[in-house]
């Protein structure tokens, strides 16, 4: 190579600066060259294998590329030394003296194609100005920077950290050889030069040669703290001011901020500027003011929330993108506590006062509103369109992007709690809890204007989401439930509605039991919030919103529109069609599979939660009561909808523990609100068979567990049903037809399901239950009839207004009329015959529970006045034209009462009371009956012989009952009831009137109403006063009477012996 580097030295200093200045012209060409040979390096064969490597890979391969260029640019930097150099600065082997241009050029091809085996040695003061040479474009030789010639660079002046900091800085930015402009962007220009060093433990490498860490964060430090000054105090630089509103979106006025925006801060440089952005990050998150990080993020934020202003879920490439901007700045602790609850990302809350502003003013905001809800945009209406199986596929499609978009929210909002402070903790909190505020208008079902300006569903339900996964790890392994059970924050409970985080949005929240146990003061309210029990009540909330939106868009304005549009136009309609559509613009979101799994492992950890208070006596212990009752409700909702569309059966423990949860508060009534425990036994609408069959779902036996196994279920289910029973003739369910005898059809179901499939169990529980709580049943007894007697007379009452109407059907109005009936018809025959098949497994099971003194004669009346209208003389008037098409059959309910009579007929008083009924009951009738059995076959043939016996005993009682009923006419008064004018056995007086009545037809009064019913005042059975006197004088007319009456049979027993005895 010619001679050596020692001989180098020695030259004069001006021949050696000429050959440097040779080498570096010609490396430059060098370097030009190499880049354009390493980059058209790649061919078709380089190409094909880059294609099939994964993302990870290719990246591996684009940096080992970039840092074959940078091996040049290091050697390059090594050569590009300052022109005014003494022979101090030139130390390392670089050329040797003599060489000429072919040997120049050969030792450079050298250095491209192989790696030096010489260290070059520089000082670190040589290392730190041809570092800073190259960052800030300056060459002090010849008073240039940036490519201008200046005055305030002193030449060959050597350069460093601490003159660029001191003197450079500063009069390069108020200088006036240079536009703003040109100042601005040349600081972002080093900005970005200066991050891409390699950053080791003690030293920042840089050329061949390190700078000390402290130095390089001096001046990056610097750097960002000039270009932030620039941005938001250009005045104290002489620069000109941009006033740009912060909290007006669309006030953008400050240019700087929107160049330095598109440069460095923007989501879709983030892949080229990574590094920058950390770095920056880093400096505001430890050196920058509260104030100045509000002021600068606003200006940054206001800007990325312009490129997600109109984005949609045919491309998500940007909402990722910022979200991905979002996780990087949630590293920041300091940065999020300032930011979370006022910017432009997460929403300015103290200008916010609607949930349409959330939505439509904050970059989360926006992004959360991904959803195919038709209740949402108009421009997302037309998404599903084609046949059943592309709107199917399409659904599929829009799901994945749905839900791509909420995993990463919900990593951003787990990133955020991961942070240890509790200010974050907090803030985060109050974020969630702020935009629950602004949706509690959302549960006004009936106020249209104030639901509209909350954030569309589709919104919330994403919302709700993201709470329940990032909940759930919490409550996801069942085996540890008791555990997470043990660490909810109970006292939390206690002050909820006084809470600041949560007092707004539980305000109208009603409580499950407060009326149960005592209220007890905390002597001290603990301050410190438990993160398990805080996210609890935020989801819960959350999910009664979304339950009740459930209930008003999904249930009502779908599913039931959905049946009725099939009922009435066919699913081969253009109606049917549509309302499908909207039908999958809802199950996009609320069927997807993790949104149920979520859910129901939720809503039964909720129900865990309120068992876990409740001792082995079966009472509440504190705080069971000050629980929110919203989750009782919840579950009904989402268990309606996830049963209607086939999912609910694919989760049995938590279907168990919701269950077990529902009938226990049933039952004990540890729920003090009648309409929640009403709630308990739609539940168990997810075991009917027979709508099962019909959609194709065989029942598994697995889960016949939860009938025949769980223990508090078997307890609590007969008399627990029973009670909801009462309950809802006691609510105002009693007064709405649809809603009571919808529920009691269901109860009708359940009954016969848990009496027919589990006889073995529920049989014998049945019977305890009803020798256990007597009166409770009696109670019960008493509406079941009452409700079979009005569903008997609506339906015959709508078949004689359909007959009359039969011969008028050519009048449009009277069809229309005939239809309505029609329709009305049939509803009330469902229940009807559901009611009868019922009591007839009741008279099987337990026949003596409808044969009680109070209730024996409704029962008897009942049978009789149902028998005579179906096949007595006035039977023709309810022969119509469509019975078949309404479902009524004459013949299968005959057949349920006749089963029941018989079933009844081991009773004597029962059968008294049969005949006793003079209104009705007609002997012939029965002999009627017993030849249409025959002819039609409406029962086995052992059943009719038993019907015969039944007659013939029936026959006896009316003998006896016509001598009975044959009353003296010397009859007191006082011992006639004053209700019924029969003779009284057990007289009682009235507290209030003052009226004195038989025991027994008072008790019958007080079943359907507890008043007085001579002046209507508040009576119960404990209440009524004994009259021994009277009853005892009443018995001994009674025996009187009877002796009568068996002297008048014998008399008429000897005329039939003799009559007998003439005829032979």
């Amino acid at each position: 190579m010619g001679q050596s580097s020692s001989s180098l030295l020695r030259n004069e200093p001006q021949e050696q600066y000429n050959r440097c200045q040779a080498a570096q012209d010609h490396w430059a060409k060098k370097y030009e060259k190499a880049q354009q040979k390493m980059e058209s390096e790649v061919n078709e064969q380089d190409l094909m294998s880059l294609q099939g490597m994964s993302s990870i890979q290719y990246n591996e391969h684009q940096q080992q590329q970039q840092q074959k260029i940078n091996q040049i640019d290091v050697n390059k930097e090594l050569l590009n030394i300052d022109q005014s150099s003494s022979q101090e600065i030139i130390k390392q082997q670089i050329i040797q003296q003599q060489v000429e241009d072919e040997q120049i050029e050969e030792y450079f091809e050298k250095q491209i194609n192989q790696p030096q085996n010489e260290i070059i040695h520089l000082s670190p003061e040589e290392v730190e100005h041809i570092w800073l040479s190259k960052i800030f474009k300056i060459d002090v030789n010849n008073q240039v920077i940036n490519e201008k010639k200046v005055e305030f660079i002193t030449k060959n002046k050597y350069l460093s950290v601490q003159y660029i900091i001191d003197e450079l800085c500063y009069t390069l930015l108020t200088c006036s050889q240079f536009r703003e402009s040109e100042k601005f962007e040349y600081l972002i220009e080093v900005l970005i030069n200066i991050t891409y060093v390699e950053i080791q433990e003690q030293f920042i490498k840089v050329c061949d040669g390190n700078i000390e860490k402290s130095k390089y964060y001096e001046i990056l430090n610097n750097l960002q703290g000039q270009l932030i000054t620039c941005i938001l105090y250009p005045e104290g630089l002489e620069w000109e001011k941009y006033d740009e509103d912060p909290n007006r979106k669309d006030d953008n006025r400050n240019q700087r901020a929107s160049f330095f925006y598109n440069k460095i801060f923007s989501s879709n440089q983030q892949e080229i500027q990574s590094g920058i952005l950390h770095n920056l990050l880093d400096y505001i998150n430890t050196k920058v003011s509260a104030d100045d990080i509000q002021k600068f993020m606003d200006l940054m934020f206001k800007r990325e929330f312009d490129l997600n202003a109109n984005w949609s879920l045919d491309s998500l490439n940007q909402p990722l993108q910022t979200l991905n901007l979002l996780q990087i700045i949630a590293e920041y602790q300091n940065i999020m506590e300032i930011i979370l609850l006022n910017s432009w990302a997460y929403g300015k809350f103290k200008l916010i006062q609607i949930g349409q502003q959330f939505q439509n003013y904050s970059i989360i905001g926006k992004i959360l509103s991904g959803s195919l809800f038709y209740t949402d945009f108009l421009n997302e209406k037309n998404k599903f369109t084609g046949d059943y199986s592309t709107l199917t596929k399409e659904k599929d499609i829009y799901r994945i992007q749905i839900f791509n978009l909420n995993d990463e929210i919900c990593n951003l909002f787990t990133k955020i709690l991961k942070h240890k402070s509790n200010v974050l903790k907090m803030n985060f909190y109050t974020f969630i809890s702020n935009i629950i505020t602004l949706n509690l208008n959302l549960e006004k079902l009936f106020n249209q204007w104030l639901q509209l300006q909350c954030c569309t569903p589709g919104l919330i339900f994403n919302l709700h989401y993201i709470l329940l996964k990032m909940f759930n790890p919490w409550i996801d392994d069942q085996n540890k439930i008791d555990l997470r059970i043990k660490n909810i924050q109970l006292q939390l409970f206690i002050v909820l509605k006084e809470h600041p985080l949560f007092s707004t949005i539980y305000q109208n929240i009603d409580l499950l039991a407060p009326d149960l146990i005592p209220l007890q003061e905390l002597l001290e309210v603990e301050t410190k919030i438990d993160p398990m029990t805080t996210m609890f009540l935020l989801t819960q909330r959350i999910n009664h919103i979304v339950a009740t939106n459930i209930d008003q868009f999904y249930y009502n304005g779908i599913l039931i529109r959905q049946r009725d549009i099939a009922q009435q136009y066919g699913r081969e309609s253009p109606q049917f069609n549509e309302i499908l559509r909207k039908k999958l613009s809802f199950d996009t979101q609320i069927l997807y599979p993790n949104t149920i799994k979520y859910t129901m492992q939720f809503l039964s950890f909720s129900s865990q939660l309120a068992m876990s208070m409740i001792d082995q006596n079966n009472k509440p212990k504190y705080p069971y009561g000050l629980l929110p009752s919203s989750f009782v409700n919840d579950t009904h909702s989402f268990f309606t909808v996830y049963n209607s569309n086939d999912e609910i059966l694919k989760y049995s423990q938590e279907l168990e523990k919701c269950c077990e949860f529902a009938i226990f508060a049933m039952d004990t009534r540890n729920i003090t609100n009648p309409h929640l425990r009403i709630k308990g036994i739609e539940l168990f609408h997810i075991f009917d068979q027979s709508k099962m069959n019909k959609r194709g779902i065989l029942q598994p036996q697995s889960y016949d567990f939860i009938f025949r196994n769980n223990q508090v279920i078997k307890k609590h289910m007969i008399g627990g049903i029973l009670k909801v029973f009462i309950d809802c003739e006691r609510t105002g369910e009693g007064n709405q037809f649809y809603e009571k005898f919808n529920f009691r059809y269901q109860f009708c179901k359940l009954i016969r399901f848990l009496l027919e499939k589990h006889k073995d169990k529920y049989n014998l529980l049945l019977t305890q239950t009803v020798e256990r709580e007597k009166e409770m049943f009696l109670t019960f007894a008493n509406y079941y009839l009452n409700d079979m007697i009005f569903l008997l007379d609506e339906c015959l009452t709508r078949m004689k207004k359909m007959k009359n109407l039969e011969s008028q059907l050519q009048d449009m109005e009277q069809k229309q009329e005939y239809s309505k009936l029609q329709s009305e018809l049939k509803t009330f025959t469902i229940f009807l015959q559901e009611y009868y098949k019922n009591i007839q497994v009741f008279s099987e099971v337990q026949p003596e529970a409808f044969l009680t003194d109070e209730i024996r004669d409704k029962l008897a009346n009942n049978l009789n006045y149902t028998l005579e209208q179906l096949n007595g003389k006035q039977a023709v008037q309810y022969k119509i034209q469509s019975l078949e098409s309404v479902n009524f059959d004459p013949k299968l309910i005959m057949g349920n009462v006749i089963e029941l009579y018989i079933n009844f007929s081991s009773n004597e008083k029962f059968l008294m009371q049969v005949v006793k009924d003079d209104r009705c009951f007609s002997i012939e009738l029965f002999q009627a009956t017993i030849n249409l059995l025959g002819k039609h076959h409406i029962i086995p043939y052992q059943r009719i012989l038993l019907f015969r016996e039944l007659i013939i005993k029936l026959q006896e009682y009316e003998e006896k009952q016509k001598i009975i009923n044959q009353l003296p006419d010397d009859v007191p008064d006082e011992f006639l009831d004053p209700l019924c004018y029969s003779l009284m056995t057990d007289p009682v007086k009235l507290p209030h009137s003052n009226v004195i009545v038989d025991r027994l037809t008072i008790k019958k009064q007080l079943l359907n109403q507890q008043i007085d019913p001579f002046d209507r005042t508040p009576l119960t059975i404990e209440m009524v006063i004994e009259q021994p006197e009277l009853k005892q004088r009443i018995a001994k007319f009674i025996e009187n009477l009877e002796k009568k009456k068996t002297n008048q049979q014998l008399k008429l027993y000897k005329k039939n012996i003799e009559n007998n005895t003439v005829l032979q």
